[in-house]
């Protein structure tokens, strides 16, 4: 990984040996501004973050990193954002 060079591994136990912290991928979610509405519709900030460097880790991935492992989690998001024809309401 070029954005983790010179980056020491954290030397933590795993039980299984397939598995090492040099291919701890980990998808991150780094919300901007939380909202949400009361009953009579007003709205109220939960959160607002104040940097983008503050994140919230989802999911925690042990993988060698591959160009292929990539592409599958980008296509995977695609087409979990594509909608359907049965979905999707014309306003005309």
């Amino acid at each position: 990984m070029l954005w983790a060079a010179g980056q020491s591994q954290y030397k933590q136990f795993i039980s299984n040996a397939d598995c090492d912290d040099a291919y701890l991928f980990s998808i991150c979610m780094a919300p901007l501004r939380l909202t949400a509405f009361t009953e009579n519709n007003q709205e109220i900030l939960v959160f607002q973050n104040p940097s983008t460097s503050y994140c919230w880790p989802i999911k925690p991935i042990f993988r060698q990193e591959r160009e292929t492992f990539e592409k599958l989690e980008i296509e995977k998001n695609q087409k979990s954002n594509l909608f359907s024809p049965t979905q999707h309401s014309d306003s005309r």
